[in-house]
C-alpha cells in the first residue's frame, strides 16, 4: 500500500468522468421512469387540487398536496430496488446526487409541516409559499444534475421552473392578481419540464441504446 502514487490531475478527471458516465448509464438503466413517475404524479395531484378548490373554495382542498410524498416515496423506492435487484453499482456521484435529492425531499417535508400550520391558523398565503419552494428548490436541484450530468432538458427544465419561481415570488409580493391565474398552470408546466419531457427523452434514449446493443452493457 505504501508504494501507491498519487493520481495526476488527468487521471482524476477521468475518474471524475467516468463516474459520471456510469451515473449517466444508471439514468438509462431507469429508463427514466422515476422522472416520468414524479413528473405525472406531480402534475396528477396538483390538477386534483385545482379542481377541488375551484369547485369547493376552500382553502382545505391543500391538503391533497400530500398525495405526493404518500404516494410517491413508498412507489419510488419500489422503483429504486428493482434496480438494485438488477446488480447495477453506485457509483460516488450517483450517491451524492442521491443525497443532494433526499435532502430536498427533506426539506420539502419540513417546509410542508411549516405551511401546514400555517394553513391551520387559516392563513392561504402558506400556500403560495409552499408552491414557490417547488418551484426555487426542486428547480434548482433538477438545474443542477442536469449541469453536472450534461443532459441539457434537465438543466433547461431547472431553469424554466427558477425563472417561473421567480415570477410568482414577485407577484407574491406585488400582491398582483396575475398570482391566481398563472401559479397552478406555471407549476404544472415547470414539473412538465423539469421530470416528465427529460423522463421521455431518456426511454427514449434508453430504447434506442436497447436497439443499437440488444445483448445491453447494464
Amino acid at each position: 500500500m505504501k508504494n501507491e502514487q498519487p493520481m495526476t490531475g488527468r487521471e482524476s478527471l477521468e475518474l471524475i468522468s467516468a463516474m459520471i458516465v456510469d451515473t449517466r448509464r444508471r439514468y438509462h438503466f431507469e429508463d427514466g421512469r422515476l422522472h416520468l413517475f414524479w413528473g405525472y404524479l406531480d402534475i396528477a395531484v396538483a390538477l386534483l387540487v385545482w379542481g377541488v378548490a375551484y369547485f369547493t373554495q376552500s382553502v382545505w382542498a391543500n391538503l391533497l398536496w400530500w398525495l405526493i410524498p404518500v404516494v410517491g416515496i413508498p412507489v419510488s423506492r419500489l422503483l429504486s430496488r428493482r434496480n438494485e435487484s438488477k446488480g447495477y453499482a453506485l457509483s460516488y456521484t450517483d450517491r451524492m446526487i442521491s443525497s443532494m435529492w433526499r435532502y430536498v425531499g427533506f426539506l420539502s417535508f419540513a417546509f410542508a409541516l411549516i405551511c401546514l400550520l400555517f394553513l391551520l391558523r387559516r392563513s392561504s398565503a402558506s400556500v403560495d409559499a409552499d408552491v414557490l419552494y417547488s418551484f426555487l428548490v426542486v428547480g434548482m436541484g433538477t438545474a443542477v444534475v442536469g449541469l453536472l450530468l450534461d443532459y441539457r432538458s434537465m438543466l433547461y427544465g431547472g431553469g424554466f421552473s427558477i425563472l417561473a419561481g421567480a415570477f410568482v415570488l414577485t407577484a407574491t409580493i406585488a400582491e398582483s392578481p396575475l398570482l391566481e391565474v398563472w401559479a397552478m398552470p406555471l407549476f404544472i408546466a415547470s414539473h412538465a419540464a423539469m421530470f416528465v419531457i427529460p423522463g421521455h427523452l431518456i426511454y427514449a434514449d434508453a430504447r434506442r441504446r436497447a436497439q443499437n446493443n440488444p445483448a445491453g452493457d447494464a
